[in-house]
């Protein structure tokens, strides 16, 4: 859940945030993610589709993905004034329309810090080359 904490901790508090959201995906907590995604929110899928908040969470909530699994490795955060960036490897294994499918990307996350607490703003996977089975 978004924190309204200050960046004591530093990347450390934002590292705990992306552990909370991928939990969240993994079980399907939709409020969860409600909270924790902003509503002007960005979410470039590893096909380049995009969506926003609502469609994103309608995908979710229709069984449309299905998330089973992550491994997220090499992940570096970068603190600056409002905003907190989060890049790491990550290895996916979820249901697509009832399809399992296993994937790895590199994906870039954005935090912003807004009077509410901490949101996420943007998303963006980007499938590593012969990663997707």
């Amino acid at each position: 859940m978004p924190s309204h904490d200050s960046l004591d901790g530093g990347s450390a508090h934002i590292n705990v945030l992306e552990d909370q959201r991928y939990a969240a995906m993994k079980t399907g907590d939709l409020p969860a993610l409600e909270r924790m995604l902003a509503n002007d929110l960005i979410y470039v899928h590893s096909t380049g589709l995009v969506h926003g908040k609502r469609e994103y969470l309608d995908l979710l909530r229709a069984g449309t993905v299905r998330y089973l699994d992550f491994h997220r490795t090499d992940s570096q955060t970068l603190l600056t004034g409002e905003c907190a960036l989060v890049s790491a490897r990550v290895k996916t294994r979820l249901l697509f329309s009832g399809k399992e499918l296993e994937m790895e990307n590199h994906v870039t996350s954005a935090w912003a810090r807004r009077p509410d607490g901490w949101s996420l703003i943007m998303a963006q996977a980007t499938p590593l080359k012969d990663a997707h089975r």
